[in-house]
């Protein structure tokens, strides 16, 4: 059967276009491929004395310094600063405490206890209220080249550190003021027991401790107790001398109170007080009343017996 023009040029049409597919296929299969990023240490020629460079690949910390002449990669998985707590990875933009922006090997909190702030990272070196390096410094020239990648790790800002705006575990109000400074009407108190510093309040009448300042100040009585013979006047916070009267002397002044107005009370108990700037003895004397069992009488009796007021309550 013969084809028609028409249909032998489509046929040529599809034949090119197959042949050009598998061309265009080879070519990209035999072309070089791109390298997988891998952990590696490698040199390249030309350079000049000072230059490094500091840039994350993934998680991977690049790090580029010139050494005789050619560039120096290293590189180190952040991730192996890792643990249970926390997350190593690499951060390109990791701010130092002077406010320098670089990449770093960084951390994220990844237990409750580190998100919680209970435990901190401790992979670079021992936790403590401030960033450590290493005792005899870390090797670096005078344009500000590291020697080794070591050397750059141990000076970088760890996560935790005194100024980082976070009361960490290793910090107290103590060591570290700027992070776990104590608010207003309150100061850092030592344990020595313990070693540990922690916020109170400010010492103030009531407290239950007795300062130098009470003490001395004669302020405050309710912390400072009375010498024998005094009480303890709330109203003023001042010791105040006794009124003289015995327990038999309280006892005749109930007889005649009861006597005099008809009272069915019993006296069941007395305190010391203050009436008029006077020193004087309340005397309590129960109702007698079984519809009131609470009802009190109150005699406000002076240290010569006398009864300067009754006071009633219901």
């Amino acid at each position: 059967m013969m084809l028609s023009s028409t249909e032998s040029n489509s046929q040529r049409l599809v034949v090119v276009v197959l042949v050009l597919a598998v061309v265009v296929a080879a070519l990209f299969y035999f072309s070089p491929q791109q390298p997988r990023q891998v952990p590696r240490v490698q040199a390249q020629a030309g350079c000049a004395a000072g230059e490094f460079y500091l840039n994350c690949v993934g998680d991977v910390l690049v790090y580029l310094r010139c050494d005789g002449g050619s560039i120096v990669e290293t590189r180190s998985n952040c991730v192996d600063f890792g643990d249970d707590d926390f997350q190593g990875y690499c951060n390109p933009s990791f701010v130092t405490p002077s406010g320098a922006t670089e990449a770093a090997c960084d951390y994220k909190p990844k237990s409750a206890a580190a998100i919680a702030g209970e435990v901190t990272p401790v992979l670079r070196s021992t936790a403590t209220a401030t960033p450590t390096v290493y005792p005899q410094g870390p090797t670096v020239s005078p344009n500000g080249v590291y020697g080794s990648l070591a050397d750059l790790l141990a000076v970088m800002p760890r996560t935790v550190y005194c100024g980082n705006l976070e009361c960490d575990a290793s910090e107290d109000c103590s060591n570290c003021a700027k992070d776990c400074g104590c608010g207003p009407e309150m100061f850092c108190k030592e344990y020595p027991e313990s070693g540990v510093h922690l916020c109170e309040l400010k010492h103030y009448c009531g407290d239950g401790e007795c300062d130098s300042t009470e003490r001395s100040g004669k302020t405050c009585c309710t912390d400072c107790i009375c010498a024998s013979g005094q009480f303890c006047d709330v109203g003023t916070e001042k010791c105040v001398k006794q009124a003289a009267l015995s327990d038999s002397s309280i006892e005749g002044v109930v007889a005649i109170y009861v006597s005099n107005y008809s009272s069915a009370g019993e006296y069941i108990g007395s305190r010391d007080g203050v009436y008029g700037g006077v020193a004087v003895k309340e005397v309590y004397l129960d109702c007698g009343s079984e519809v009131l069992p609470f009802c009190r009488t109150v005699l406000i009796v002076a240290a010569n017996g006398t009864i300067l007021d009754v006071l009633h309550s219901m």
